[in-house]
């Protein structure tokens, strides 16, 4: 399940808190998945989101040798879980599910930070 291959690929992970379920989607297909994963846990308001760099406590303690040396676009988070089809059908298309209700990929452009630098990339076509 290579994800490191040159390609830009669709990523998507659900998961819902009342069974813990979980399931990651490369390319609109299903790959791996899980249950009883933090079951009843409720994300607070006010966390932290940090991607591309692994952490060793909550919001800090990073290394760069764990950073991602890749490029993200269109992160979205939304406060429901979609179904296989839907994330399926955003794999596909551009539309890509739009702007995420819990956090949208204009707020993740807003809020860089420690010399990530914003690029343009190729429009989806």
């Amino acid at each position: 399940m290579a994800i490191n291959d040159g390609l830009w690929h669709h990523l998507c992970l659900t998961w819902e808190n009342l069974n813990g379920d979980w399931v990651f989607y490369k390319d609109g297909k299903p790959v791996k998945f899980g249950s009883k994963l933090k079951r009843g846990h409720v994300i607070p308001k006010d966390g932290i989101v940090v991607l591309g760099q692994e952490q060793d406590a909550p919001g800090g303690k990073f290394n760069k040798k764990e950073a991602f040396p890749g490029s993200l676009a269109q992160v979205n988070m939304w406060d429901r879980v979609f179904s296989a089809k839907e994330i399926s059908q955003f794999a596909s298309s551009c539309n890509m599910g739009g702007e995420g209700n819990a956090l949208s990929w204009q707020d993740v452009l807003k809020s860089l930070r420690n010399g990530i630098v914003k690029e343009n990339v190729a429009s989806c076509s």
